[in-house]
């Protein structure tokens, strides 16, 4: 029976304190081993929770932020976006060599996005065959002046032995290309050899082709041209008013955030060309801004391998966000994109292989605002059946409130078909009363209100039947929600409650 009245009580308690999600019965009782044969006044319940010890003592209330003052938000948050490298250079295609010449210029254009000076290779291969159809030994070097490492060319030789037979042919095996810079400042690529018999004859041989397989670069560096791409189009879902069934809640500064943490070393700005907010009966409200985009912040030349990091608001400033918001939107339906060269300059700057573009949209909810009567309805399981020898039962819940918020209060047991079978009180009743504010909508003084719950035996064994409680609570600011108020984490709730226990048969 012990725990089954811990349950009543913590069904009221728990839905008290935060949206009855925050605090459970269990942490808080102070009183253990109550002897039910005689009427007794019993203290069950003496403690002062803050909203700071709430927040601590959950791991699940992950749209709950608090800034360093202790102001808590509402943050709504969708999925990380990734911009990688190879979205916007592409991987760099194997390519042929073929020479028809001692010295042959062949076109090489990684991107039709960028202007590439260089680009450096962190993997790919090279490779040759050669053939000849003079009959003598041929000694051949095969240079590549604009790919070069540690300050010199790529080379590499190869002898072409004549062995009473024509053709003379030889292959060149893959060779790793590893650490090489190319220079493309041309866009286009330079192969020469130099072929010498054994007489000392420079000769041109017959045919001398080569494939570039497999190249990989870590770092690319020129201009970029101007280009749009897509970084995210989602939908935000807030479930705020999930369980609302009426009244109104108003935040006085809201916000939509996007953050941007960029490790491409070009200009590049972002723009949020579509956001609707839908509410429950499908009404549909658009962004309007008078901020067409925003400039992101991006690595120097000097800065290769940083990121850096961007944040911009969206707030009552510079849109109409407040009004969207406080419409009592269910989701949030957007699309983002950026513009790489955003002025179509020819400033030189650089991307890499890990560099990527991180984008976060949050809408954020600071607890800064009013509600007037705003009410919302939840169901919680019930397990009662192991009452039994408990005669009336009168609890005496006594709050002292710091919140700026007024709260009515009113549970209906149901059993298994959800028919109530009966309520906590006569009438929705208020079990907290909003403190008192100062002009700038900060609590300094609590209020007190003492509240009887009784329980007759007849009532309790009716009770016992019950297998769910409907909840409903109504919040409202000071001032029937005509004042602004800042809820704030060191708020507290100091909570008495005391049973008279009447003796069963």
């Amino acid at each position: 029976m012990r725990n089954s009245l811990n349950k009543v009580i913590a069904t009221l308690i728990g839905t008290i304190i935060l949206l009855s999600s925050c605090k459970k019965l269990e942490d808080i009782i102070v009183v253990d081993n109550i002897n039910y044969d005689a009427e007794f006044a019993i203290p069950l319940i003496n403690t002062s929770v803050s909203l700071q010890d709430i927040l601590n003592s959950e791991d699940d209330i992950s749209i709950l932020k608090i800034d360093e003052d202790g102001n808590i938000s509402l943050n709504y948050e969708a999925e990380f976006e990734h911009n990688s490298a190879n979205e916007f250079i592409g991987e760099i295609p194997s390519f042929p060599l073929v020479l028809l010449d001692s010295n042959t210029t062949i076109p090489f254009l990684v991107s039709n996005n960028f202007e590439l000076n260089s680009i450096s290779l962190n993997n790919g291969t090279l490779s040759f065959n050669l053939q000849s159809g003079i009959a003598e030994n041929i000694n051949v070097t095969l240079t590549i002046p604009q790919l070069t490492k540690d300050g010199l060319p790529f080379t590499t030789k190869l002898d072409l032995v004549y062995q009473g037979s024509l053709p003379v042919t030889a292959i060149i095996d893959p060779m790793n290309v590893e650490g090489y810079k190319m220079d493309l400042t041309e866009n286009s690529v330079s192969v020469n050899y130099e072929a010498i018999t054994g007489s000392g004859d420079h000769v041109i041989l017959d045919l001398v082709t080569g494939m570039a397989e497999n190249w990989n670069y870590n770092l690319a560096q020129g201009t970029a041209s101007q280009q749009t791409f897509n970084i995210s189009k989602d939908t935000i879902e807030i479930d705020l008013y999930g369980s609302w069934l009426n009244g109104d809640i108003s935040f006085e500064d809201p916000r939509i955030a996007i953050q941007v943490e960029n490790s491409i070393g070009f200009p590049m700005s972002i723009k949020l060309i579509n956001v609707v907010a839908i509410t429950s009966a499908g009404n549909e409200f658009n962004l309007t801004t008078t901020v067409n985009s925003f400039d992101v912040n991006y690595p120097a030349n000097n800065e290769i391998g940083e990121s850096k990091t961007t944040i911009f608001y969206f707030d009552k400033n510079n849109s109409n966000i407040r009004d969207i918001l406080n419409a009592q939107p269910t989701k949030i339906i957007y699309e983002i994109e950026g513009t790489i060269n955003p002025q179509n300059t020819n400033e030189p700057g650089f991307i890499t292989d890990q560099s990527d573009l991180t984008s976060l949209l949050t809408v954020e909810l600071p607890i800064y605002g009013t509600a007037s009567n705003f009410t919302v309805q939840t169901t919680v399981g019930l397990d009662l059946q192991d009452i039994e020898n408990i005669g009336d039962v009168e609890f005496k819940l006594i709050t002292d409130n710091g919140l700026p918020i007024d709260v009515d209060f009113q549970l209906y047991f149901q059993d298994e078909n959800e028919n109530i079978i009966d309520s906590l009180f006569n009438q929705t009743q208020t079990v907290l009363s909003s403190a008192t504010i100062d002009t700038n909508g900060n609590t300094n003084n609590t209020t007190e209100v003492t509240t009887f719950i009784d329980i007759t035996k007849d009532r309790m064994l009716m009770i016992q039947n019950a297998t769910t409680a409907l909840i409903n609570i109504s919040f409202s600011t000071i001032n029937n929600g005509n004042t602004p108020v800042i809820i704030n984490s060191s708020q507290n709730v100091e909570i008495r409650m005391g049973a008279k226990i009447g003796l069963g048969n």
